[in-house]
């Protein structure tokens, strides 16, 4: 599946194929996915406001890649081209992670309404763990 992921990344998307970003990328998916399968399968188990907090950062992180802000800003007026069908995914996965996952009605309910100030958070994260120190360009 990583294989095949980052193949569509690389030549549908345009996103690289020099050696470092494959050795990143194979990286990322032997440590960050299984460690983020672990965590949202918590979170999803479990009532509370750190369950919640990192089910919404979870959700947030399907964010961080732009399609839906650019589509947002595509409608409202601006120059920007949409991405429709990566702006449908992203959103899909933020509703299935805090609506359709959670157990507890209050696991839903937070997590939706902290996905936008996580957003931030994760829009933080990605870029100076990944693109500050240069692992992604």
């Amino acid at each position: 599946m990583t294989v095949a992921y980052y193949g569509w990344a690389a030549w549908v998307l345009d996103f690289g194929t020099d050696r470092g970003l494959v050795v990143v990328w194979l990286l990322l998916s032997a440590t960050a996915v299984p460690a983020f399968a672990v965590v949202s399968w918590w979170s999803t188990t479990r009532p509370g406001l750190l369950a919640d907090a990192l089910l919404a950062l979870g959700a947030a992180t399907a964010l961080v890649n732009g399609a839906a802000r650019g589509s947002w800003l595509g409608l409202t007026g601006a120059a920007v081209p949409p991405h429709v069908v990566q702006t449908v995914v992203e959103v899909a996965v933020v509703l299935v992670l805090v609506l359709a996952l959670p157990r507890h009605r209050s696991t839903r309910l937070w997590a939706a309404a902290l996905v936008l100030p996580m957003w931030w958070l994760a829009q933080f994260l990605v870029d100076a763990l990944l693109y500050g120190p240069g692992l992604i360009r």
